[in-house]
């Protein structure tokens, strides 16, 4: 006993954690409790968060997307309102560009004697009036805003077409200066003789230039533009590979249409070929302007609908 108690005196351990640290006798007691809470804390600080993995391993799986048929016209619940008045605009405005389209054609290499004129008029005519058009666009649409744009372009192209069907295309032998042209050929060199047949025809290069613009501004600036304003972005995703559909019934639509007016329908008997040419263009042209009625209307509704929503009136 008296040498394990020599021992223990030897090895001289410290009471307290401040006696290893060197600290004072006096300090004991405020540093002894520091030194406990921080273990105390320490001992109560929080576990670690589990991994993602982890998480996902103990939360259920969701229900899969139903696939198929069902599945697609699940996703446009809420969506008909919408997407139909609008399918039913873009149907109607391609109806009206893919006539056009037969018509222009038809009349341009018909009356130029040739189709080597079609350059001309798309880098002379059609480039310089989509040009025009799209800086009057962009500056008129800051004034009128694009709900009212949209109807006064309407109506100039419905109003250029009737003018075209009633008083251009029936009176283009008086309004074409024919012996000027001719004097004018004989005169300049061979080579611009297709700008020659542009402006001796002028009513058919009118026509033309308004044909081609149809699409550009119509289906492309007006259509588009109603369609971002009134769709949602993450609307916008199902609703427009859609409108795709509808253009190419649309188009192959029109290509019926004119194929059985020019070769099947007979507008009378006893008619000369000018006479008939006339009667199945007037009938073509009726047609677009029913189309351009029926844009003018879908295109209310949709504006009526979409300021309902908004909380206003429409």
């Amino acid at each position: 006993p008296a040498a394990a108690d020599s021992h223990f005196e030897s090895v001289k351990l410290p009471r307290w954690e401040g006696e290893r640290l060197g600290w004072p006798e006096r300090r004991r007691g405020g540093c002894e409790r520091g030194l406990n809470r921080r273990r105390v804390r320490a001992d109560a600080s929080p576990p670690s968060s589990p991994s993602p993995s982890e998480v996902a391993a103990t939360q259920p799986d969701d229900e899969p997307p139903s696939g198929g048929i069902a599945g697609f016209f699940k996703q446009l619940d809420g969506l008909w309102g919408q997407l139909v008045p609008m399918a039913f605009m873009f149907y109607w405005m391609a109806l009206a560009n893919g006539i056009l389209d037969a018509l222009k054609d038809t009349l341009v290499v018909t009356a130029f004697g040739g189709a080597e004129q079609i350059p001309y008029l798309t880098v002379y005519a059609v480039l310089p009036a989509s040009l025009a058009v799209v800086g009057l666009f962009a500056r008129v649409n800051a004034m009128w805003g694009r709900e009212k744009l949209f109807y006064v372009f309407l109506g100039i192209f419905m109003t250029f077409f009737a003018a075209f069907t009633v008083v251009l295309y029936p009176n283009a032998a008086a309004l074409h200066p024919t012996a000027w042209a001719a004097t004018l050929a004989a005169t300049l060199p061979q080579g611009i003789a297709g700008g020659i047949a542009v402006l001796t025809n002028w009513t058919y290069s009118l026509f033309y230039v308004s044909s081609e613009l149809w699409g550009d501004v119509i289906l492309s600036l007006l259509f588009w533009g109603m369609a971002n304003e009134t769709t949602r972005l993450q609307d916008a995703s199902i609703i427009y590979p859609l409108l795709g559909v509808g253009a190419n019934i649309a188009q192959a639509s029109s290509g019926a249409l004119v194929r059985w007016v020019s070769t099947k329908w007979v507008p009378g008997p006893g008619m000369s070929v000018e006479a008939v040419w006339g009667a199945k263009l007037r009938l073509l042209m009726s047609l677009v302007m029913l189309c351009g009625v029926g844009i003018a209307a879908t295109h209310a509704y949709i504006m009526h609908r979409a300021h309902q929503a908004d909380g206003g009136v429409g």
